[in-house]
């Protein structure tokens, strides 16, 4: 469905992106993950042609759009915002993207009336296409906002961290909705987000980036247990780095284990001095400091027994390693 080519992106002296290769299947869903300033949202833009990149091409459906406008790709947009015309009603602003085709293309008012009281069924919404976007909650409005991209019928959905000015809980319900949306819809989407509890959750394949370059891409699982970096181990999910393993030279391995996967040992184990213990759901959370160099660690243990106490001495042992060259590659 989509093939992006040597994708290059640069802002004045900042390069945002550096040669960026990446194949997207018809009908997935893709995370692109990432901190900010890692290029995740220039390479969005550029995919629905409100950036231009500077080298490389874009290929939908075969078809290289690379210097085609917006209007020309069909994609539809969703941000972070809403971008909901506040003198418009909910209808409406559904129907603006009908509304402003050329003649020739754009049904009759009746029509898009129509399509934009199917779509407020579609996203739960029934019965409010007279209200205003002021009269709605955040998440209302969110919906709203994605119905307006789906109005259009797009061949790909680019979604621009669309949850992030909504509070935890109606992210959470938002997530679960547009997931099974996706599912009955099937459209190709794109969602950029810095949140990998979303990333994990919503995709089909998570593309994580890093100061401009794609670090990995794989399933959910795939980034998660098997991180190709340093990076990847660390960005994604919790971690800690260990010292080497012995009779490695000093800085040639960095070592990576999460706090799931150590275990508490009654002998053969690393000593740990336990510092702060709490409750994290269903484990408890203790963070201390090993003997040997006093790096911070922290382990997630079985909450139906008693944790140790802060100050208690225990021995740990790592039930799985994550080695990594200096040069990043899992060993």
């Amino acid at each position: 469905m989509i093939e992006l080519n040597a994708i290059t992106k640069q802002f004045g002296e900042y390069p945002a992106l550096h040669g960026i290769d990446l194949s997207i299947n018809k009908g997935e869903f893709i995370a692109l993950l990432g901190p900010s300033g890692s290029g995740k949202t220039t390479l969005l833009r550029i995919i629905a042609g409100l950036e231009v990149q500077d080298g490389g091409t874009v290929a939908l459906e075969g078809e290289d759009v690379s210097r085609r406008k917006v209007a020309d790709r069909g994609v539809g947009f969703v941000f972070q915002q809403y971008a909901l015309f506040k003198h418009m009603n909910v209808a409406e602003n559904i129907g603006f993207g009908l509304s402003v085709r050329p003649r020739s293309q754009r049904p009759n008012r009746a029509a898009i009336r129509a399509r934009a009281e199917e779509l407020l069924g579609l996203v739960q919404l029934e019965g409010l296409g007279n209200r205003y976007p002021a009269q709605l909650s955040g998440g209302q409005r969110q919906r709203v906002a994605l119905a307006r991209a789906l109005a259009i019928e797009p061949r790909l959905l680019l979604l621009d961290e669309p949850f992030g000015a909504l509070d935890a809980k109606v992210r959470k319900d938002l997530r679960r909705w547009l997931r099974e949306l996706h599912g009955r819809l099937g459209i190709t989407s794109i969602f950029v987000t810095h949140d990998q509890e979303e990333a994990l959750e919503l995709a089909d394949r998570v593309v994580v980036m890093n100061q401009g370059r794609i670090e990995q891409v794989g399933t959910p699982e795939e980034i998660y247990m098997h991180p190709a970096t340093p990076f990847v181990s660390q960005f994604v999910g919790e971690t800690n780095l260990l010292p080497a393993a012995n009779g490695a030279p000093d800085g040639a391995l960095a070592v990576y284990v999460r706090p799931h996967e150590i275990e508490i040992v009654k002998s053969g184990g690393e000593a740990l001095r336990v510092g702060n213990v709490f409750r994290k759901g269903g484990v408890w959370r203790i963070e201390g400091h090993l003997a040997a160099d006093q790096r911070l660690v922290e382990i997630d243990a079985d909450a139906s027994s008693p944790p140790p106490a802060s100050g208690e001495t225990i021995l740990i042992r790592p039930k799985h390693l994550r080695t990594f060259a200096q040069t990043g590659a899992e060993q």
